[in-house]
Protein backbone atom coordinates (compact mmCIF):
# COMPACT_ATOMS: atom_id res chain seq x y z
CA UNK A 1 0.00 0.00 0.00
CA UNK A 2 1.31 3.42 -0.35
CA UNK A 3 1.56 6.27 1.65
CA UNK A 4 -1.16 8.82 -0.15
CA UNK A 5 -4.06 7.61 1.95
CA UNK A 6 -3.55 10.61 4.03
CA UNK A 7 -4.57 13.45 2.20
CA UNK A 8 -8.30 11.60 2.04
CA UNK A 9 -8.17 11.29 5.84
CA UNK A 10 -10.50 13.83 7.29
CA UNK A 11 -8.98 16.67 9.76
CA UNK A 12 -10.21 17.32 13.51
CA UNK A 13 -12.63 20.52 12.91
CA UNK A 14 -9.57 22.55 14.76
CA UNK A 15 -7.66 22.85 12.13
CA UNK A 16 -9.97 24.40 10.07
CA UNK A 17 -10.54 27.84 9.99
CA UNK A 18 -14.07 29.20 11.35
CA UNK A 19 -15.97 29.20 8.27
CA UNK A 20 -17.26 25.32 7.81
CA UNK A 21 -19.28 26.41 5.07
CA UNK A 22 -19.23 26.93 1.61
CA UNK A 23 -20.27 29.79 -0.70
CA UNK A 24 -21.12 29.17 -4.77
CA UNK A 25 -21.33 32.06 -7.24
CA UNK A 26 -23.65 31.18 -10.03
CA UNK A 27 -24.08 33.10 -13.09
CA UNK A 28 -26.91 32.12 -15.05
CA UNK A 29 -27.25 32.06 -18.58
CA UNK A 30 -28.17 35.94 -18.60
CA UNK A 31 -24.99 36.71 -17.38
CA UNK A 32 -26.44 38.07 -13.74
CA UNK A 33 -24.83 36.57 -10.55
CA UNK A 34 -26.27 35.62 -7.40
CA UNK A 35 -24.47 33.65 -4.17
CA UNK A 36 -25.20 31.17 -2.14
CA UNK A 37 -24.22 29.55 1.22
CA UNK A 38 -24.41 25.97 1.48
CA UNK A 39 -23.56 24.08 4.98
CA UNK A 40 -20.71 21.52 5.45
CA UNK A 41 -21.43 18.94 3.93
CA UNK A 42 -24.30 19.63 1.36
CA UNK A 43 -24.19 18.17 -1.97
CA UNK A 44 -24.48 19.72 -5.64
CA UNK A 45 -27.97 18.29 -5.42
CA UNK A 46 -28.65 20.97 -3.28
CA UNK A 47 -27.24 23.16 -5.70
CA UNK A 48 -28.83 22.33 -8.06
CA UNK A 49 -31.98 22.62 -6.12
CA UNK A 50 -31.11 25.97 -5.07
CA UNK A 51 -30.42 27.44 -8.81
CA UNK A 52 -33.77 25.95 -9.82
CA UNK A 53 -35.71 27.60 -6.95
CA UNK A 54 -33.63 30.93 -7.90
CA UNK A 55 -35.39 30.28 -11.52
CA UNK A 56 -38.62 29.88 -10.82
CA UNK A 57 -38.66 32.05 -7.84
CA UNK A 58 -38.39 30.31 -4.89
CA UNK A 59 -40.13 26.81 -5.72
CA UNK A 60 -37.40 24.59 -5.16
CA UNK A 61 -39.14 21.35 -6.22
CA UNK A 62 -36.74 19.92 -8.84
CA UNK A 63 -37.82 17.84 -12.15
CA UNK A 64 -35.93 15.11 -12.14
CA UNK A 65 -33.63 16.14 -14.78
CA UNK A 66 -33.00 19.82 -14.81
CA UNK A 67 -32.44 21.28 -18.44
CA UNK A 68 -28.57 22.57 -17.47
CA UNK A 69 -25.56 21.57 -15.74
CA UNK A 70 -22.82 23.78 -13.95
CA UNK A 71 -19.61 24.64 -15.37
CA UNK A 72 -16.55 25.67 -13.48
CA UNK A 73 -14.17 27.18 -15.92
CA UNK A 74 -10.59 26.54 -13.40
CA UNK A 75 -9.96 23.67 -13.54
CA UNK A 76 -12.23 23.26 -16.32
CA UNK A 77 -15.12 20.75 -15.29
CA UNK A 78 -18.79 20.36 -16.36
CA UNK A 79 -21.37 19.02 -13.06
CA UNK A 80 -24.54 17.52 -14.16
CA UNK A 81 -27.27 16.40 -12.14
CA UNK A 82 -27.60 12.93 -13.58
CA UNK A 83 -23.93 12.22 -12.74
CA UNK A 84 -22.76 14.39 -9.75
CA UNK A 85 -25.35 15.01 -7.71
CA UNK A 86 -24.84 12.96 -4.78
CA UNK A 87 -21.57 13.81 -4.17
CA UNK A 88 -20.90 16.99 -1.78
CA UNK A 89 -19.23 20.32 -2.75
CA UNK A 90 -16.06 19.28 -1.21
CA UNK A 91 -15.53 16.23 -2.58
CA UNK A 92 -15.90 17.87 -5.74
CA UNK A 93 -13.48 20.74 -4.96
CA UNK A 94 -15.61 23.52 -4.71
CA UNK A 95 -15.23 24.18 -0.81
CA UNK A 96 -14.40 26.88 0.35
CA UNK A 97 -16.06 28.81 -2.38
CA UNK A 98 -16.01 28.95 -6.40
CA UNK A 99 -17.97 30.32 -9.04
CA UNK A 100 -20.37 27.79 -11.29
CA UNK A 101 -21.58 28.96 -14.83
CA UNK A 102 -25.19 27.95 -16.32
CA UNK A 103 -25.32 25.77 -18.98
CA UNK A 104 -27.95 24.98 -21.05
CA UNK A 105 -28.07 21.38 -21.84
CA UNK A 106 -28.17 20.14 -25.22
CA UNK A 107 -31.47 18.74 -25.99
CA UNK A 108 -33.05 20.35 -22.89
CA UNK A 109 -36.08 22.35 -22.67
CA UNK A 110 -38.24 20.56 -25.51
CA UNK A 111 -40.08 23.61 -26.25
CA UNK A 112 -39.89 26.07 -23.42
CA UNK A 113 -36.49 28.18 -23.68
CA UNK A 114 -37.33 30.00 -20.37
CA UNK A 115 -34.29 32.62 -21.03
CA UNK A 116 -35.75 33.21 -24.56
CA UNK A 117 -33.80 33.83 -27.84
CA UNK A 118 -31.87 37.48 -27.49
CA UNK A 119 -29.20 37.06 -24.73
CA UNK A 120 -27.22 35.29 -26.65
CA UNK A 121 -23.55 37.11 -26.14
CA UNK A 122 -22.63 36.11 -23.27
CA UNK A 123 -23.87 32.49 -23.39
CA UNK A 124 -22.56 31.87 -26.49
CA UNK A 125 -18.75 33.36 -26.14
CA UNK A 126 -18.71 30.55 -23.47
CA UNK A 127 -20.39 27.86 -25.35
CA UNK A 128 -17.69 28.24 -28.07
CA UNK A 129 -14.49 29.13 -25.47
CA UNK A 130 -15.72 25.85 -23.51
CA UNK A 131 -16.05 23.50 -26.69
CA UNK A 132 -12.10 24.97 -27.60
CA UNK A 133 -13.36 26.74 -31.25
CA UNK A 134 -10.60 28.62 -31.54
CA UNK A 135 -8.35 28.48 -33.93
CA UNK A 136 -8.52 29.48 -37.47
CA UNK A 137 -8.83 27.09 -40.72
CA UNK A 138 -10.79 24.53 -38.94
CA UNK A 139 -12.53 23.96 -42.14
CA UNK A 140 -10.57 22.63 -45.11
CA UNK A 141 -11.45 23.80 -48.43
CA UNK A 142 -11.25 21.96 -51.53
Amino acid sequence: GGGLNVAAVPSPAGNFSKTQETVLQFRLLDGSTFRHQFAIGATLGDAFRVVQGHLKGGVTNLPESPSFSLKMLHPRMEFTHETHSEQTLSELGLSPSATLILSALRGAGGGSSGAGGGGGGWHSWLSSWWSGSGGSGDVGEE
